[in-house]
């Protein structure tokens, strides 16, 4: 583990100075997001108006800072609160949102983002395989996950033959399921293991029947009783020694920004200081950014051509496509997509009379096919862009090539910049 060797009294000297330059800088400022997740849901793009006023020009503009957590949930208020204490600092720190613990190793190695928040095991598992990452501290002890059954699963033992949900091989949620139900007896042969995306997403598929077990965080442990679900395991009982989350950047940052990093640390000093003597401040923000969401929309259950669907078929495919949504999230969706957006008049009418409005697209970046590098994606998806656009990308390959889908994520940081420098702003639907 590397120290970075910057003491609390460097970091408050160089508070006191950024104090003396910023007086006003304690009040909290306007939160900075990538919504990376979800990426097959239509971004909106709509032209920015001008502005009339030109703002204060400061000496020295902040240096940027991409940070990357896993996202969004209960903790949101804790983890998002240093990114309001950038200013104070120099930095402009933008949070960039991870729907699996895994993506952000290959965000920072690739260098997308410049440190990220997470448990270390992921990190731990990717310096095994000689990534150069290092440690810069970890700032919150005890694991907060536990191993949720369906109703019908009382024991571990009653797991055999069934599918757990994850969010990725080497995440912290599979190296926990992987360990407390070897600690049970139960193999990792006698049971399959099934990536069911990020943490809400992965409670979802509980409820939904689509696992008969999930791992993910303790803050579902209310709903789970409400619904009659078993708590198998808890993280911390089985785990008591690992640590929650750890800051985790490259050895390359270490070296080549380490004023940045030292001024990061710094914000997050205090923003985890506000965030813990702020109580309603910290909740507040927590509710501002889980409604900061997408727009949930419905592509049917299956990606199925509507031309090819008799009537009652495809009303078969829409409602179950609905309900599944409706059951997972807890509304129904308003928006609808066709499967390779073709349409035809019957199914029309059966979209309108549920109630849907139907939303097409105006760019891709044939994000489907495995050979399409990152830079091909963003350069055809942005080209010449305009206002009200909507652009179609996708983040699984159920219904295209194999792991087409990793070109998709590591193109995302050069289309959101390239859309920000056309004038523009990604909007929800």
């Amino acid at each position: 583990m590397t120290v970075i060797q910057s003491t609390h009294a460097k970091i408050a000297a160089l508070g006191k100075q950024q104090e003396m330059r910023h007086a006003s800088s304690c009040k909290l400022g306007r939160l900075k997001m990538k919504h990376l997740q979800s990426v097959c849901r239509a971004i909106c793009i709509h032209a920015s108006f001008g502005i009339a006023l030109m703002a204060p020009v400061i000496a020295h503009a902040a240096d940027p800072w991409r940070y990357g957590v896993v996202e969004a949930k209960g903790d949101a208020g804790l983890i998002f609160m240093p990114s309001r204490f950038g200013d104070k600092y120099g930095l402009d720190i933008e949070m960039v949102e991870f729907t699996s613990s895994t993506t952000p190793v290959k965000a920072l190695i690739s260098g997308d983002i410049d440190a990220f928040t997470t448990s270390p095991g992921v990190a731990l598992v990717a310096m095994s395989r000689n990534a150069a990452l290092k440690f810069v501290g970890c700032n919150w002890q005890g694991a907060t996950y536990t191993l949720y059954g369906a109703a019908d699963i009382k024991t571990m033992a009653d797991l055999k033959g069934q599918s757990i949900g994850v969010s990725g091989p080497g995440s912290m949620p599979d190296l926990f399921a992987r360990e407390v139900l070897s600690s049970g007896g139960v193999s990792d042969d006698d049971v399959t293991f099934a990536n069911a995306g990020g943490g809400s997403d992965r409670f979802r598929a509980l409820v939904a029947g689509v696992v008969k077990a999930t791992a993910t965080t303790s803050e579902f442990e209310p709903e789970a009783e409400k619904r009659g679900f078993t708590i198998l395991a808890r993280a911390h009982e089985a785990m008591p020694m690992f640590s929650r989350n750890c800051i985790v950047t490259t050895a390359k940052t270490v070296a080549e920004r380490r004023d940045q990093l030292v001024r990061f640390l710094a914000a997050n000093m205090d923003g985890y200081d506000y965030a813990l003597t702020h109580r309603d401040e910290t909740n507040a923000l927590a509710r501002e950014i889980a409604d900061a969401g997408h727009t949930p929309a419905v592509h049917g259950y299956r990606h199925r051509n509507m031309l090819r669907l008799p009537p009652k078929a495809f009303v078969d495919d829409l409602e179950r496509g609905i309900a599944v949504i409706e059951n997972a999230i807890g509304s129904r969706p308003g928006l609808y997509r066709p499967p390779y957006g073709i349409f035809s008049y019957p199914g029309m009418l059966e979209v309108k009379v549920r109630g849907l409005r139907s939303l097409l697209w105006s760019r891709w970046g044939r994000d489907w096919r495995a050979d399409r590098r990152p830079e091909m994606i963003a350069a055809e998806l942005t080209r010449d862009l305009s206002g009200s656009e909507v652009l179609l990308l996708h983040d699984a390959d159920h219904y295209s090539e194999p792991d087409c889908w990793r070109g998709t994520v590591a193109a995302l940081p050069s289309i959101l910049e390239r859309i920000r420098s056309a004038g523009l702003k990604p909007v929800s639907a």
